[in-house]
């Protein structure tokens, strides 16, 4: 089995074909007004993660089973039964990416769309009760499957799932920045967050690769000026020095085949005391 010199880098030059299971889960607490404990809710699944090399591109498919959800606040359940409900819209998904490991485009496209409208027809009515929920969703659902590769590329499970830095090098350098991502913000209405990806940690050991990266918030000149100012101005104690938004993700590869061992991304985002949201990724082999 040959492996692939990906502009000779350190991950990439190791990357062979290989199919693994992993099992996610995902932790999100949050914290919306003074004198109440933080809402948690967690979503767990099963990946079943299959890579395949071509002469000029990465194939990954991604497959997804056995996805549960608990929540420790019984006002949250609906919201859960949502979420796991839109889980189960597109079970498999295959990507192609670059050799840097950037999505370059959703290959199992008709797939998707055929679990889509599936999904419409059988889910749609249990998943959302009202009419206007319905038109409202499918909306939103129609306008992402339009714009598919960068929604998904954007969405932190994927971002674990998918990395894009395959082809930094070993040394870090002003070149080891991915393309920026966007994140809609958890606490500020209609607020979006420009980040990119650097390398803050790479070690190379006996058969394994120990990677941390940190984000670098990219318009928070922007965001200050727009929001959180406007935030800050109705509130006496806290001003911009209290807003956090802290994102990094840890990997360990496996060399034998670029795979990954173990991941875990953790994210921030802080406007006060009494106003913030958590997020805590972890991806573990099966």
């Amino acid at each position: 089995m040959e492996t692939i010199p990906l502009n000779n880098s350190t991950l990439s030059r190791y990357l062979k074909p290989h199919s693994k299971k992993y099992r996610i889960e995902t932790v999100n607490r949050f914290c919306y007004e003074k004198g109440r404990n933080p809402v948690m809710i967690k979503v767990s699944g099963n990946v079943e993660y299959e890579q395949q090399l071509a002469a000029d591109a990465v194939y990954t498919a991604i497959g997804w089973s056995d996805i549960k959800g608990e929540t420790d606040q019984p006002a949250m359940e609906q919201q859960l039964q949502q979420m796991l409900s839109l889980a189960a819209i597109n079970r498999r998904l295959v990507f192609k990416r670059n050799r840097n490991g950037e999505v370059l485009e959703m290959a199992n496209r008709e797939e998707v769309l055929a679990d889509w409208h599936y999904w419409v027809q059988h889910e749609l009515a249990k998943t959302f009760t009202s009419t206007r929920e319905q038109q409202k969703f499918v909306q939103a659902y129609q306008y992402d499957l339009n714009n598919l590769e960068q929604v998904l590329r954007n969405n932190f499970q994927y971002s674990l799932l998918l990395p894009e830095f395959l082809g930094f090098n070993e040394v870090k350098t002003p070149g080891n920045c991915t393309r920026p991502y966007i994140q809609h913000s958890r606490l500020l209405e209609e607020q979006l967050y420009e980040y990119a990806w650097h390398t803050d940690i790479l070690n190379d050991e006996a058969s394994e690769f120990h990677i941390k990266l940190n984000a670098t918030l990219l318009n928070f000149d922007e965001v200050a000026r727009q929001k959180l100012e406007q935030v800050y101005s109705k509130t006496r104690h806290n001003s911009i020095d209290n807003f956090d938004f802290n994102l990094s993700v840890k990997y360990i590869f496996k060399k034998y085949d670029g795979s990954i061992t173990a991941a875990k991304l953790c994210f921030d985002e802080r406007i006060h005391e009494h106003l913030h949201y958590q997020i805590r990724m972890t991806l573990e082999k099966v």
